[in-house]
């Protein structure tokens, strides 16, 4: 009932579910992509088309994109990055394996003092990104 109350009056707006290393990707890379110009729009249009594609952050610099791709073998990412780099509106890709995971801030966020949750009694309880993060992940 409490949850519910809370979910009705938006303290509460939505859940993440944390995976462990056990549900994770074997494989993960960081696709860095040049696209041609005028055509970003059609490919991240057809990056969120490749179910792989878990993630694309637009940047600066030499490269306009960054895609997170995901894969359970090694062959499976190699047709993954094929696919990517014949995508109409690519220039051209450049592609990195993560190899491990040094520290990730958005895995574990702590709440603010300053957070509402804390004087209905939620502190701690609930994993929330921290305000500085504007990004859905």
């Amino acid at each position: 009932e409490r949850l519910a109350r809370l979910e009705r009056s938006q303290v509460i707006r939505g859940y993440t579910v944390i995976l462990g290393q056990e549900a994770r990707p074997r494989l993960l890379a960081e696709v860095m992509i040049q696209v041609e110009p005028q055509k970003s729009a059609g490919v991240v249009g057809a990056l969120q088309k490749i179910p792989g594609c878990i993630r694309c952050l637009a940047i600066s610099g030499e490269f306009d994109l960054i895609a997170e791709i995901c894969a359970d073998a090694p062959e499976e990412l190699d047709q993954m990055l094929d696919r990517i780099g014949t995508l109409t509106g690519i220039k051209r890709t450049s592609s990195s394996i993560i190899l491990s995971t040094k520290f990730d801030r958005r895995q574990t966020p702590e709440i603010h003092s300053q957070s509402p949750l804390n004087t209905i009694g939620l502190q701690g309880k609930f994993r929330f990104p921290p305000p500085c993060q504007g990004f859905d992940t």
